[in-house]
């Protein structure tokens, strides 16, 4: 996750800023490769990073400790239906009893069930904007040492990077596709799509599709973009997601011509894996 801007006042506001930056990746940059692995240019730390980026997974744990002494956490389980009525939303779950609450905020991703159950099918509001991509960890046999490599060829590009755990790097494999319908496929299916695109590719791509079989992190996501005509009915709410990834996708392209499917929209894009880049 990385942190620009009013973000910090927001950090320092809950009082965790100090406990955040003690967590700094502390990148240095990303270098632009071609097919031989030869460096032709770089991309700056803030390109990937912001002003301040730590492992989402340490972000997650600092918010849970603050505030696990006021605030229930319900673990494995989503909600199935929300029913608005005069004085609070009644809410049902896969495996917990029915609740009520006086609002519903989702923040469940983008293909997120509040959004659906109030607003209506993804299909509606879900715009594909022509990627899709598989991000998973790795040994970091490159020896990648809070950097980064991507390199870009014919429709599709590899990104590899190691920040906050020396020992493993983050791989994200992404293509151009012309639909979201992979988001939903089971692994497999996924697995096939990624090394069908990456086929006869070069430099790190047969070792990376090694790897990608044995990851147990493994996460496939598409470009897109959510149009909602408003973000809150009544006493639910879907807030908005962050749009990082298409600026990254345009600074990509000003140094290194056509990503495959970047266009000059914000949106969310493929994850590129359990590194939270």
């Amino acid at each position: 996750m990385d942190f620009r801007g009013a973000a910090f006042d927001a950090l320092e506001e809950l009082g965790i800023l100090d406990k955040v930056r003690a967590h700094d990746t502390r990148m240095r940059g990303t270098a632009l490769v071609d097919g031989t692995g030869a460096e032709v240019g770089q991309l700056p730390a803030e390109a990937f990073a912001g002003e301040l980026e730590v492992p989402k997974r340490e972000l997650t744990r600092i918010l849970h400790e603050i505030t696990a002494k006021d605030i229930e956490y319900v673990f494995d389980d989503s909600i199935t239906t929300l029913t608005e009525h005069e004085s609070g939303v009644a809410v049902e779950f896969e495996r917990g009893r029915a609740r009520e609450f006086d609002l519903v905020f989702g923040a469940d991703g983008v293909y997120s069930k509040v959004r659906r159950l109030t607003f209506g099918p993804h299909a509606e509001a879900v715009r594909h904007l022509g990627m899709s991509g598989a991000g998973f960890t790795a040994d970091n046999y490159l020896g990648l040492d809070r950097s980064g490599l991507l390199q870009h060829a014919e429709g599709t590009a590899i990104y590899v990077f190691s920040a906050g755990d020396p020992d493993r790097l983050t791989a994200s494999l992404s293509f151009a596709t012309d639909s979201l319908a992979l988001d939903r496929r089971g692994r497999d299916e996924q697995e096939r799509a990624v090394r069908a695109a990456f086929a006869g590719r070069g430099w790190e791509a047969p070792r990376l599709l090694e790897a990608m079989a044995d990851a147990d992190d493994f996460y496939f996501a598409s470009t897109c973009q959510v149009h909602l005509d408003r973000w809150s009915r009544g006493r639910v709410a879907r807030p908005g997601r962050a749009r990082r990834r298409r600026r990254i996708l345009r600074r990509a392209h000003q140094q290194y011509g056509h990503l495959a499917g970047a266009d000059r929209r914000t949106g969310a894009g493929p994850a590129a894996g359990p590194g939270g880049r």
